[in-house]
């Protein structure tokens, strides 16, 4: 089997570059190194960017190899590191739902839609209250999108350690469904 794209949006126009939003879903056999994906299989001429965003598993996009790489915990299971893109906005506060005020924040990225510029905002924001994050820097990201990491406190242990680590090869991921944003041409 094969990995199966699904276009949510696009590809549409946003300043010189096209964008898409693609849902993949992963196959029965995950090979080691990850799933290859071109360009094609997203409707795109040429991936510049691509932010893979998941609930249950970290999954990373190597530009180098072309690839989307799964990653579980030691034990197999959610990592308890969760990634999610939201839509950006004005300064202030951002609705992340699910993050705790004892959840750990590791990184904001913001996806320029209109350049395709990602840049790490990070030291901008804190985790405010119960599913809200605050823009402190007041920073505006409005019509671009913020993909957000960060660690569930209620997923690690004591010391808080989890070993992340690919998924092994042959591993079944057929219910692993990941919404993908992506910019090129």
């Amino acid at each position: 089997m094969a990995l199966a794209f699904s276009r949510i949006v696009g590809p549409d126009v946003a300043g010189t570059r096209r964008y898409v939003v693609v849902e993949v879903t992963f196959d029965n056999s995950y090979p080691s190194d990850g799933e290859a994906v071109t360009a094609n299989d997203l409707g795109l001429g040429r991936i510049d960017s691509l932010v893979p965003v998941s609930s249950t598993n970290v999954v990373e996009w190597d530009a180098s190899a072309s690839k989307l790489v799964v990653y579980a915990s030691g034990g197999g299971g959610v990592s308890g590191v969760v990634t999610v893109a939201i839509d950006g906005g004005a300064g202030g506060n951002h609705t992340v739902t699910g993050i705790a005020t004892t959840d750990t924040l590791i990184s904001v990225i913001h996806h320029t839609v209109t350049t395709a510029a990602v840049d790490d905002i990070t030291s901008q924001f804190t985790i405010s209250a119960a599913n809200t994050i605050e823009n402190a820097g007041e920073a505006t990201t409005a019509n671009d999108w913020l993909v957000i990491t960060y660690q569930n406190a209620s997923d690690f242990d004591a010391a808080g350690d989890v070993a992340l680590a690919e998924v092994p090869n042959t591993t079944d991921l057929s219910s692993l469904v990941v919404t993908c944003h992506a910019m090129g041409y």
